[in-house]
């Protein structure tokens, strides 16, 4: 669930710093996603790789992830991690319902 806040999701800047404001107290959980054009490369085995949704400290599994606290006026640093590169699948198919019928949108 995105924390409050005036920018509670936000963009890095061209040097990979980020700054969330406005967040009300609480505990957080820290992710990142790999938005943009060129995120997929293949491998010389042929597999593609990209990244997967990444969470501080630094995990693709969001139970390894670790709390952020944040009090009243209180700035946090030194929340940094890098994305996890991972191999990548395709999965095609039809979603149905129980009718079955195929699920429209």
């Amino acid at each position: 669930m995105p924390g409050g806040g005036q920018n509670s999701r936000d963009t890095t800047d061209d040097q990979g710093q980020f700054r969330l404001f406005g967040l009300p107290p609480g505990e957080y959980i820290v992710s990142a996603n790999f938005r943009g054009t060129g995120g997929e490369v293949t491998e010389p085995a042929g597999e593609p790789t990209g990244y997967a949704p990444t969470y501080f400290p630094g995990t693709a599994n969001a139970a390894d992830a670790q709390r952020v606290r944040v009090d009243v006026s209180q700035e946090q640093s030194g929340i940094n991690f890098a994305l996890s590169a991972t191999r990548l699948v395709r999965i095609t198919g039809t979603v149905i319902d129980s009718r079955p019928a195929p699920v429209t949108n």
